[in-house]
């Protein structure tokens, strides 16, 4: 990354000690034709850099949130630039090219690209969060079509867009200036720098106080000045340390250093790690922020843990059909039952031996991978959304082991009591198959069921297998999580199935036997399950299960009208089945494949 014109500014700075040229900004920008996009980063101290640690952002389309993020790895030279480029870039882009990066390079005029070194902004292009139509202005360009080259005269990079937007020379689109940049060279310091004596720390929330260090480069001061500490964000907020604000601390000749004084609140309320972020503003009597302007403190909760309930005990509803428990902090635990039916965040089900909930984070994981049959534990507050009880503004989700998958429930209706319960419908067909658009809809699509008297919505999430494939012919049975989509009160209509996998969807064979008078056993062949289907309820029947000898290999008492029966524990192959009740009895050939 050696370039000639760098080091010639470099032969200017390299014996002094910088005063505005302490740390990275970038140096060019190029959006050209077609993916003509490039970043250059410039090191302007006389060290090198290593880039461990600082990263780049995208912004798309005013988002507040970014959609790329680029962690940066090597080095740069003092003098010297770093330049990002697309994988589709001209030869003459690519030819001087430190790294490709198709996520933080894939920009156009609208778009905020922010330079990082850990959490602190040391540049930007454009404005977070706002969507300027095509393009900000620049000079007599903008950031639409234009290669923009840091001005000479800049020495470091700015959070404010309104100056950085008058430090760039405005080149046509496609002209390309990469691989080197020229600035003027930085004055000594003949001032004094002020800074934080340690950039994080860590406390317990009943350590009553904590002193945070601020520091001089100088330990000898002829006059008095003044910096504020300004709290400034964090997972937290300033009623963790006694509704902090600012304060102003006051160094007076001869002295480097000083401290200021946080009261830490014990609010005795159950809560993860939070921290507090702070910065050094408003110096006085001409000192400078140095580099380590930024100051991070976590507080640990010393509170007892939230209670822990059963699932049940969480669930219960008032008249509107909402939970009578909204808001409460709880723990739960469960098994997993379905897959994560969100890809940003979590979104997935567990079921305890009293109920079933749906667990929600919009963004964060906690770590964890959803997988169906782990056990949980789950800490958040019950909430609620379109008729569903969930929990969310999660604290904590941790796998503790392997648990049971309920077996599902055949049921005749779709209502608050299959709602977050692992269900089945049997002997059901597409009401419109043109519904099924395979592979379509943001979220996925839905679809209406029949068994020929009700009439049902079968959602198909996109995070489920169903959602590219094509929609099943004829009849079929069906397993799903009870699910609700109602946003009114009271939140008692808009029941719903959600699938979990493909073979949720279990196709009969087109013969709906075996049948004998009021008894029907389908689908057979069947590929692990079958439905025993009376007319009229059955009263402590019998069913036996032999093989083509007379071996008997399962018998059991059974009661109901549809009755399911697992057949896992048999091998592929042809057995008898026979059901005796008081409805009559049925003896007929069952498939295993």
């Amino acid at each position: 990354m050696t370039k000639w014109l760098s080091a010639i500014v470099l032969l200017f700075c390299s014996n002094s000690i910088f005063a505005q040229c302490t740390d990275l900004f970038f140096s060019e920008y190029v959006e050209g034709s077609s993916n003509n996009k490039a970043l250059e980063i410039y090191n302007p101290t006389s060290v090198a850099i290593n880039l461990s640690g600082y990263k780049i952002q995208l912004y798309t389309n005013g988002s507040p949130t970014p959609g790329s993020t680029f962690n940066l790895s090597g080095s740069i030279a003092a003098g010297d630039v770093y330049v990002i480029v697309n994988s589709a870039a001209n030869d003459s882009i690519k030819a001087v090219r430190d790294t490709i990066n198709n996520g933080v390079c894939n920009f156009n005029g609208d778009d905020a690209v922010v330079l990082l070194k850990g959490t602190d902004t040391l540049d930007i292009i454009g404005v977070v969060g706002n969507d300027p139509g095509n393009s900000w202005t620049v000079g007599t360009g903008s950031t639409l079509d234009h290669t923009l080259v840091r001005a000479d005269t800049v020495r470091s990079g700015t959070k404010n867009w309104a100056l950085s937007a008058t430090q760039w020379v405005v080149f046509p689109k496609d002209t390309i200036r990469l691989g080197t940049h020229t600035m003027s060279p930085c004055n000594p310091i003949t001032d004094t720098l002020v800074q934080f004596s340690v950039t994080a720390a860590q406390v317990s929330e009943s350590a009553g106080t904590y002193d945070v260090g601020i520091k001089l480069n100088a330990a000898s001061l002829s006059s008095t000045f003044t910096v504020d500490v300004e709290l400034i964000g964090g997972t937290g907020d300033a009623s963790d340390i006694d509704n902090y604000t600012t304060q102003t601390v006051t160094f007076i000749p001869n002295t480097s250093s000083q401290n200021i004084t946080l009261t830490i609140t014990d609010d005795l309320l159950p809560e993860p790690m939070e921290t507090l972020i702070f910065r050094l503003t408003n110096p006085t009597g001409g000192i400078l922020i140095g580099a380590d302007s930024i100051f991070t403190l976590s507080i640990g909760a010393s509170d007892q843990p939230v209670q822990t309930y059963a699932i049940s005990q969480i669930t219960s509803l008032d008249a509107n059909f909402s939970p009578d428990s909204l808001g409460v902090k709880v723990r739960v635990s469960g098994t997993v039952i379905g897959i994560d039916y969100r890809n940003n965040g979590i979104e997935f089900f567990i079921h305890d031996a009293t109920d079933g909930i749906l667990i929600f984070s919009p963004t964060k994981t906690f770590g964890y991978s959803v997988a169906e049959g782990d056990s949980v534990w789950v800490e958040g507050e019950v909430g609620f959304f379109n008729g569903m009880t969930e929990i969310q503004f999660l604290d904590t989700v941790y796998k503790i082991g392997t648990g049971v998958v309920p077996f599902p429930i055949v049921v005749q209706d779709l209502d608050e009591t299959t709602e977050a319960e692992l269900v089945r419908l049997n002997n059901v067909q597409l009401v419109t198959p043109a519904q099924w658009t395979t592979g379509t809809g943001a979220s996925g699509f839905s679809c209406d069921i029949t068994d020929g008297q009700n009439t049902w919505k079968l959602r198909i999430d996109e995070m489920c297998a169903l959602y590219n494939q094509p929609a099943p012919s004829g009849k079929f049975d069906v397993i799903g999580i009870g699910s609700q989509n109602d946003n009114s009160a009271p939140y008692n209509s808009g029941y719903q199935l959600l699938p979990r996998f493909a073979s949720d969807i279990i196709m009969h064979s087109g013969i709906n036997e075996t049948t004998v008078g009021n008894l029907k056993v389908f689908p057979n062949p069947n590929n692990g399950q079958f439905v025993i289907e009376s007319k009229t309820p059955i009263v402590n029947g019998t069913l036996a299960i032999t093989d083509v000898t007379g071996k008997l290999l399962y018998s059991n008492v059974v009661s109901g009208q549809t009755i399911m029966v697992q057949t896992h524990n048999l091998t592929p192959g042809t057995y008898i089945v026979q059901v005796r009740s008081n409805n009559g009895a049925l003896v007929g050939k069952l498939n295993v494949q």
